[in-house]
């Protein structure tokens, strides 16, 4: 019999041609310490041996299909939607989990039963599992967050109650690549959101992520997001809080910049 205090975790990992590092971020996620757990994973029709990987771990996982889809927050939605768990998360089929990571999440939520949302440490590593750097950040407060140009939380480490999903009518699918940003001001302007300095996950930095293209795409639609929320505010007053903003956040991950930059100095994610 589970406890009251081991709730349901629901993970969901969208997917599509990740054959290279998507049984690396599976086993992440069925070697948990904690076991209360359902695993959901949403593919989008791919042809490069993702989908026999997959097969390959069915019996540990609650729910997978493999169709064509609009897109990553597509994906998600649609595990949203099957999800039964009163915790939950999704992980791209490229980061991790470490091996407590969901044990550590449910001991956080039973402590503090007002938050609905926590977010956590992210590691970032390269393709080959090796870490280059931990980005650690700063306490909630919706006002910056929501006026920042980028979201200050790390995606692959944050984790919400259930109902805050349906609440918040699930991810935006016109967005490609901010949806994460604007969920979570959904959820961060009515309920309490909170920061655990613990590594919680890691986000792997490989070639396929660093293309200008994205970089636009991202930019472009935090600017929409903007103009959602507050579209009558003065541009000057946006632009300094951005700054401000941005300089406290690297600030705070001074040494993790420092790293950063020694690393694509030395070019050492691609060699």
């Amino acid at each position: 019999m589970v406890k009251d205090s081991e709730p349901l975790i629901s993970i969901i990992t969208p997917s599509f041609n990740s054959a290279k590092y998507i049984e690396t971020t599976i086993k992440s996620v069925i070697n948990q310490s904690y076991k209360n757990f359902e695993y959901i994973i949403i593919d989008g029709g791919s042809d490069d041996g993702t989908v026999e990987i997959i097969e390959k771990y069915k019996d540990k996982l609650s729910y997978w299909v493999s169709e064509p889809d609009q897109g990553m927050y597509q994906a998600v939605n649609k595990g949203l939607a099957r999800a039964k768990g009163s915790i939950i998360a999704y992980l791209n089929s490229d980061d991790i989990y470490y091996p407590n990571t969901l044990k550590v999440v449910v001991n956080y939520f039973n402590r503090h039963d007002k938050i609905s949302l926590v977010y956590g440490r992210l590691d970032f590593i390269d393709k080959n599992n090796n870490w280059l750097y931990t980005l650690n950040y700063p306490n909630f407060f919706i006002y910056f967050f929501m006026r920042a140009n980028f979201s200050a939380i790390g995606q692959p480490a944050s984790f919400w109650k259930g109902n805050m999903s349906m609440e918040n009518k699930f991810f935006d699918e016109d967005l490609k690549l901010a949806s994460d940003f604007d969920f979570f001001i959904r959820i961060g302007r009515s309920y309490k959101v909170s920061y655990f300095p613990e590594v919680l996950a890691a986000f792997r930095i490989h070639n396929e992520q660093l293309t200008e293209r994205y970089s636009k795409t991202a930019h472009d639609e935090i600017n929409i997001i903007h103009k959602r929320y507050f579209p009558n505010e003065l541009k000057i007053k946006i632009y300094l809080i951005r700054s401000i903003f941005k300089l406290f956040f690297k600030v705070i991950n001074i040494r993790a910049y420092i790293k950063k930059i020694k690393i694509y100095v030395t070019n050492k994610i691609f060699s």
